[in-house]
């Protein structure tokens, strides 16, 4: 795990605690504050696909560039390979007709 994601995951721990520990603490009933509990789970977890959804997305594009410049290296390399074995025939030709 990076030190990026390991200040995601302590944050978003931290937040969950404080909330959850907040809520506790409140003076309202042990049903609305399960209910609050609960809300700010869903929340936090949709946060968290969220954050994912969007970090996959960005993966997707960042591999769809490397791809296409891998395939244009490659196209490159191909052309080049090919004028070159034209030249090398082209000069081999004149070589037999001297």
């Amino acid at each position: 795990m990076n030190d990026n994601s390991k200040v995601l995951v302590a944050l978003l721990s931290g937040v969950a605690a404080g909330l959850a520990i907040g809520l506790l603490l409140a003076p309202e009933k042990g049903s609305d504050i399960r209910e609050k509990i609960i809300s700010g789970t869903k929340d936090l977890a949709d946060g968290i696909r969220d954050k994912a959804n969007s970090g996959m997305d960005a993966f997707s594009s960042i591999k769809e560039t490397i791809t296409e410049k891998a395939n244009n290296l490659g196209d490159r390399f191909r052309d080049t390979t090919n004028n070159v074995t034209d030249k090398a025939d082209d000069y081999s030709k004149r070589a037999r007709s001297i």
